[in-house]
């Protein structure tokens, strides 16, 4: 929804956030089914510092805190990103960054695969130009996911 999607395989109650909208919309959007699910997210993986997609990380911690944070860079200046930063290791929850060809597993069947990166001396530069590129592996499938990416180059 806008600027957050979930993966949940029913089978094993794994569930999977990418982004997670500002924190109102999460609030009233996405953090409702999550609770119906019965299943915390196993990940939360951040796209792009932009507030728009980071900013319901931080009702997530006070709700349902993932196992862990899947960061695209290391540093920002979204405040919603670095307060993230900030309160992810005092929730007990590792916040890890994204690094090329690192792989995910997120159940049995799925898997998400950085292909793109953004370069963390550029850590000033627009929220939308320091994206990453995943590919999720799902059964046979393979799904590359791009949101907002404008100068990163697309692999084939």
């Amino acid at each position: 929804y806008g600027a957050a999607a979930a993966l949940f395989d029913p089978g094993v109650g794994a569930c999977s956030l990418l982004d997670c909208c500002d924190a109102w919309r999460f609030e009233r959007t996405i953090l409702p089914p999550l609770r119906r699910s019965g299943s915390p997210p196993a990940m939360l993986l951040l796209s792009h510092p932009d507030s728009g997609h980071v900013g319901g990380a931080l009702p997530l911690l006070d709700a349902d805190p993932p196992c862990r944070v899947l960061l695209p860079v290391a540093r920002a200046r979204s405040p919603s990103f670095r307060r993230l930063v900030e309160l992810a290791p005092a929730r007990r929850v590792p916040a890890e960054r994204m690094v090329h060809g690192a792989s995910f597993a997120c159940g049995p069947h799925a898997s998400w695969e950085v292909l793109h990166v953004a370069d963390d001396r550029e850590w000033d530069a627009l929220a939308d130009d320091r994206c990453v590129v995943l590919r999720l592996h799902w059964h046979d499938w393979k799904v590359w996911v791009a949101i907002n990416c404008k100068t990163a180059s697309y692999p084939s």
